[in-house]
């Protein structure tokens, strides 16, 4: 849960004060690693998310794609 949370506020934004993370390529280097990030804490914690579009970080929110 900790993997997940950090990784949430680290591309929250404006609540890490790096703005070059908040630029195009960034946001979308921090969505396309967003599956990765989620297998590993799935693997740590070894439970892993029923929700299919949740794990593959598509389709989760209004306006992702």
């Amino acid at each position: 849960m900790l993997m997940k949370i950090l990784y949430a506020f680290l591309w929250q934004e404006f609540f890490v004060p790096v703005p070059f993370l908040y630029g195009v390529i960034p946001l979308h280097l921090g969505a396309e690693f967003m599956p990765l990030w989620n297998e590993m804490a799935d693997r740590i914690a070894g439970k892993e998310n029923p929700d299919a579009n949740v794990r593959l970080a598509r389709n989760v929110y209004p306006g992702d794609a």
